[in-house]
């Protein structure tokens, strides 16, 4: 069932209130269209505050929240070089903390000379290092299609789509840093496991996960056409790949590539995956939930039942410990929507109802969350840019909320607020206004004081918000 949204007034001013229980801002352009916009992806770094990749004009561009709004686009390719990127695909980005790591492939993709590259920022994006060349072991080989994620300790663990010289044998590969990336080593294979003739499906993207110890690379498989969506297995950390499973189970039989890969995460010994198959005749994206310890895979459940003339594609998935969201793309009766299904405990299921993030023009699209926000970004063929829309979810600056015991001076105020009292040192806060929207983010100094810079706020009432509580705020 769709959800109507409730809005105080039109869509594009003001804060929608779905039935999921998220309070959602005012969609936003990441930057103007001179910088493009294809494949966005999103993360957040260690203040909570989302930064965003997409391809541009042949380059990665890179973009990040102050607070208020995005900064001015950042190209993180080289110089003279040419990045792949489409609706469909394109760089990647991880983070860990204040860490970011970005992935791009050279082009042209038919050389084995065009390489895949990382770059990354331990600042939360202000500042980026040179690029590190990732398949330097392997640059007899074709490849495609940089994938990324992080280990515990912050070092990146990339993936890529390998080929022969004659874009033979598709496989996908993963290879890992141990020293913050810069260097990275041999890779190893993580695909393969539906039969020991099966490649991968060549023009779909795929998605690295890990959690502690464990690895897991989603891709979609080519076992004589069937095109199941697939993980492979690591429990060493990305090192080798010992087994594998089938996390769709719709045994998909297609001739072509549908250009479309898997996204997941990991909770506890349980990878919560998502991704679009075709095999009842409709293009509809579906969620499982797989036991990898004993390679046991979930079978697919559908997002949101289609309807006549529904087409669904470009599932992706975040969460922040139970909580997750999950986004994708549906043309429907003329128009091109980005959706969104959330739920507080994802192991208790989803919440029956989706909401709208974007009514038309949505592509591509990325979701990530924290345990306070959610934010969905997505390509808009409309105006030409990268959109963004910011969710404050349930509970947060609600009057359940427990009030939080501090002291706020002065309250009102013209110019500033200091806060002082029962607050943690290096807990993540933010400032909310009366609809919902996160006008500001940060962390509670090592004194365990807050000083809140109002003077560009307008007028009105706001809410600290923290993972404990809540305190009201008034700006004169």
């Amino acid at each position: 069932m769709k959800t109507i949204l409730l809005s105080l007034s039109v869509f594009s001013s003001l804060a929608l209130f779905a039935q999921t229980g998220i309070v959602w801002g005012p969609s936003g352009d990441v930057a103007n269209s001179t910088f493009g916009n294809d494949y966005p992806r999103v993360v957040m770094d260690g203040s909570g505050n989302p930064v965003v990749s997409w391809g541009g004009g042949n380059k990665m561009m890179f973009a990040r929240w102050n607070g208020t709004s995005f900064t001015t686009p950042d190209t993180l390719s080289e110089s003279g070089v040419d990045i792949a990127h489409a609706s469909w695909q394109g760089p990647e980005i991880a983070s860990h903390g204040d860490t970011i790591y970005a992935v791009y492939k050279q082009t042209p993709e038919n050389l084995s000379s065009s390489g895949v590259w990382c770059v990354s920022s331990v600042d939360g994006g202000m500042n980026f290092g040179s690029p590190v060349l990732v398949n330097a072991f392997t640059v007899d080989s074709m490849t495609r299609f940089p994938a990324i994620t992080t280990d515990e300790n912050g070092h990146p663990i990339t993936a890529f789509m390998k080929f022969n010289p004659d874009f033979s044998n598709a496989r996908w590969v993963v290879t890992r840093s141990n020293d913050y990336g810069a260097t990275f080593g041999q890779d190893v294979k993580a695909s393969g496991w539906s039969s020991p003739t099966s490649e991968v499906c060549d023009c779909c993207p795929g998605t690295i996960t890990s959690n502690g110890s464990t690895v897991i690379m989603m891709y979609r498989d080519n076992n004589s056409n069937v095109r199941d969506s697939w993980a492979g297995i690591s429990t060493d950390g990305g090192n080798s790949f010992t087994s594998g499973m089938n996390i769709d189970q719709k045994n998909w039989v297609l001739n072509s590539c549908p250009s479309s890969g898997p996204d997941g995460f990991i909770l506890g010994d349980t990878l919560y995956a998502t991704f679009m198959n075709g095999q009842s005749g409709d293009y509809e994206v579906f969620y499982s939930s797989s036991h990898f310890p004993s390679s046991t895979g979930g079978a697919g459940i559908p997002l949101d039942p289609v309807t006549a003339g529904d087409i669904q594609n470009y599932p992706r998935t975040a969460n922040s410990g139970s909580n997750a969201a999950y986004a994708w793309r549906e043309n429907s009766n003329g128009s091109t929507k980005i959706l969104l299904r959330y739920t507080s405990n994802i192991n208790g299921g989803l919440i029956a109802t989706v909401d709208t993030i974007a009514y038309d023009y949505g592509v591509s699209c990325d979701v990530t969350m924290s345990s306070t926000q959610v934010v969905v970004v997505w390509k808009d063929f409309n105006s030409g840019t990268v959109k963004y829309r910011m969710g404050t979810i349930p509970g947060v600056g609600s009057i359940e909320s427990q009030e939080l015991d501090v002291e706020v001076y002065p309250n009102p105020s013209t110019n500033s607020w200091k806060i002082t009292g029962n607050l943690i040192p290096g807990q993540m806060y933010n400032v909310l206004d009366v609809n919902g929207r996160v006008v500001f983010s940060g962390t509670v100094q090592s004194t365990g004081t807050l000083l809140i810079d109002a003077s560009e706020f307008m007028a009105g009432i706001y809410f600290l918000r923290t993972e404990t509580g809540y305190k009201k705020l008034i700006k004169e």
